[in-house]
């Protein structure tokens, strides 16, 4: 199977997050292990490590619209996860948006497939579960034998 492009949004810098893990750990140590868990074949890039400053509109609208799927942490309304968004707006299908609360959640994008998460173990168990729904509907061509070890592998990192 084809290896998919997974693009991973987060906020970066200063946020108005007052207490908690930094989206960094956060990304390290539950996103990218959950991602990995579902299983299909993926390259995962984390936004600010592929974009750079200097980089024309154009390039950065071509940039975001060449994932297969972005996984965007809305958590906090960081300007720059809501810009990027908004530039793959025509790609909505394929967008995936996390948030520790509902209310961060814009409303131009409270169509999009969404996953409320915590960080209790829950909470981290329900993220698991849910993105592997919402990545066998976005990326829906896998052959059986690629299903079947998703299923073996999902059910063995859930635990």
């Amino acid at each position: 199977m084809e290896t998919k492009r997974c693009l991973v949004l987060l906020p970066i810098g200063v946020t108005r997050r007052k207490e908690g893990p930094t989206f960094e750990a956060i990304y390290q140590h539950l996103l990218l292990p959950a991602l990995r868990a579902t299983g299909w074949p993926l390259e995962i890039f984390r936004g600010d490590e592929v974009m750079r400053s200097g980089m024309s509109v154009e390039e950065g609208r071509r940039w975001l619209q060449t994932p297969h799927l972005v996984l965007a942490d809305v958590t906090t309304q960081h300007s720059g996860v809501l810009h990027d968004l908004a530039l793959r707006d025509s790609l909505a299908a394929q967008t995936i948006l996390l948030s520790q609360n509902s209310a961060d959640i814009p409303a131009r994008f409270r169509s999009y497939r969404s996953i409320l998460y915590n960080l209790t173990e829950a909470g981290m168990a329900h993220l698991y579960r849910a993105l592997d729904q919402h990545l066998g509907e976005i990326l829906q061509q896998a052959p059986l034998a690629t299903a079947a070890s998703r299923a073996t592998s999902s059910t063995s990192g859930g635990q």
